[in-house]
């Protein structure tokens, strides 16, 4: 019939087809084997093993960053201070002595270590709050004299001061060279009962004289001055933090040294001694383990 299927197409049509397997679903994967998960691991492993040193390192070296930022700020502190007293730093700490160079404001309260740096200090930065000691008496506490990398900022808790309980990571120069110098000028021989101050205007050499060092950790009865000549000789550091940062476990590192200009960095113990002592003011004290120990 003309304008209808031919006979074959309907029967072919009408003809059983043969069953088709079923395929994978479109939303099915294929699963990971055991060995390419142990794969995936394997590399994630070695991932975190490369990567978690050099997080560790830039943790450490942040740190000693935030640790050099706290000396300039206290050096900005110190030199607040000399504008306000005459050009002169506070006193080395305790009563004023006869070698005493300028006067003091006298404490509130009769407690000498108000006349220390630290307590000084404190009133200029805004970051001074209180914290309960070991022995459970509440003691100031102030970040700025707080390294990150100190392990043990130890204080003397038993101190009859109050200020002296503070713990702190940070030591003062004692220029020692100058305070001997003049005592013997007077006729009198240094001894550490001596209060004396210094003038900023007796630093020759700002950017090459130290203001401030690392405190050793762990030291409760570490001074709060940098005594150089402690030892007879300019080479005293056994209060000081000489490897604080860098290195390994505090070998062949640096410590954080902050100067008389303002500015702040790293050396090592022995670098701050020779082939110039940062810690002093005289050209003897200043050479003296070049001429006399060795050195370039």
């Amino acid at each position: 019939m003309h304008g209808c299927c031919p006979e074959s197409s309907r029967f072919e049509s009408a003809r059983p087809q043969p069953a088709r397997r079923p395929g994978p679903s479109r939303g099915r994967q294929r699963a990971f084997t055991l060995i390419e998960l142990l794969v995936v691991i394997s590399i994630i492993a070695l991932l975190i093993g490369i990567l978690l040193p050099a997080l560790g390192a830039a943790r450490q070296t942040a740190r000693a960053l935030l640790c050099s930022n706290n000396e300039r700020q206290i050096t900005l502190a110190a030199d607040m201070y000399a504008n306000d007293f005459d050009e002169a730093y506070p006193t080395r700490g305790g009563d004023p002595g006869t070698g005493k160079l300028s006067n003091f404001p006298e404490p509130p309260t009769p407690d000498t270590g108000q006349r220390r740096w630290s307590a000084l200090f404190a009133s200029v930065l805004s970051n001074v709050a209180t914290e309960t000691n070991e022995n459970g008496d509440e003691v100031p506490a102030v970040a700025t004299y707080l390294c990150p990398n100190d392990d043990d900022p130890a204080a003397q808790t038993n101190a009859d001061s109050w200020y002296d309980r503070m713990r702190r990571s940070y030591m003062f120069n004692g220029f020692d060279d100058l305070e001997i110098s003049l005592l013997e000028q007077s006729g009198g021989a240094w001894t550490e009962a001596e209060d004396t101050s210094m003038k900023r205007t007796y630093i020759r050499d700002a950017s090459n004289t130290a203001l401030f060092g690392e405190k050793r950790s762990g030291q409760p009865f570490a001074g709060y001055y940098v005594d150089i000549y402690a030892n007879g000789t300019p080479d005293n550091l056994d209060d000081l933090e000489q490897n604080r940062h860098g290195g390994r476990q505090g070998v062949n590192g640096y410590s954080n040294y902050a100067f008389a200009d303002g500015s702040a960095r790293g050396m090592s113990g022995l670098d701050s001694i020779n082939p110039t002592n940062i810690w002093g003011l005289s050209d003897a004290t200043r050479g003296y383990y070049r001429d006399n120990v060795g050195g370039p």
